[in-house]
């Protein structure tokens, strides 16, 4: 989350630092709810269908719950890398 605040401070345009803002919010909060739900049901989240552990409608809402994260979290990777790609052209 510490990224999607320290973007603003980076060399990004608007438009892609509402990218990095949300996809760092998206990629903490969601990895880490599902997690917590994870407790609560006794679930693991791991498949749709059940998977290895339990069938129920709160595993398949769990697993459905882990996939923006996963795309948060490269889309995220990728404007740090352009962010550092930037400022080390801009060093030269």
């Amino acid at each position: 989350m510490a990224l999607a605040f320290g973007g603003q401070f980076m060399q990004l345009s608007k438009r892609e630092f509402r990218i990095l803002f949300w996809a760092a919010l998206i990629t903490a909060w969601l990895f880490t709810l599902p997690a917590m739900a994870n407790t609560f049901f006794a679930t693991r989240g791991l498949a749709f269908g059940g998977g290895p552990v339990v069938d129920g409608t709160a595993n398949d809402v769990i697993y459905l719950l882990g996939w923006p994260p996963v795309l948060s979290v490269h889309i995220l990777f990728f404007i740090a890398a352009l962010v550092i790609w930037r400022y080390l052209k801009a060093s030269k």
